[in-house]
């Protein structure tokens, strides 16, 4: 129980050091001059392999059904698990709505760090749902 209370906090640190991280990104981006070559190089890179228009429709429908998935999960199992779990699910509709904003309604004019913040809402949201079903294997555990 303790080891997954430990792994649960790396999970929630590396999740905000995602976000620090972009929006230190985002930041440093009209100050530094390598960081803004850095971010106009990989905005490229990104565009061309892995934000096409069509993945990035794909990226939109993951994180609508992650949305699904995870209201349908409070109101299964809301009543029987902690409250964590509620606030871990919650938090996961919070990163995918932030998601599916990245993806739908794009704009590298207004965010230069647009595709890291896509790539941290992925990352964090993969992260949110071990730290939802590691609540399961606890409970069956006992």
């Amino acid at each position: 129980m303790k080891i997954r209370n430990y792994v649960l906090h790396i999970f929630t640190a590396i999740q905000l050091g995602l976000f620090a991280i972009v929006l230190l990104l985002e930041n440093l981006y009209g100050k530094k001059m390598r960081v803004s070559r850095y971010i106009q190089f990989k905005n490229v890179e990104f565009k061309e392999i892995l934000f096409s228009n069509s993945s990035l429709k794909i990226y939109a429908t993951i994180f609508i059904i992650s949305i699904i998935f995870s209201i349908f999960l409070m109101f299964k199992f809301s009543k029987i698990k902690p409250k964590s779990f509620t606030i871990s699910v919650f938090f996961n509709i919070i990163i995918s709505i932030l998601g599916i904003y990245f993806t739908v309604f794009k704009s590298t004019d207004n965010y230069k760090a647009f595709y890291f913040f896509i790539i941290a809402c992925l990352v964090s949201s993969i992260l949110q749902y071990v730290k939802i079903f590691s609540s399961f294997l606890v409970k069956h555990e006992l």
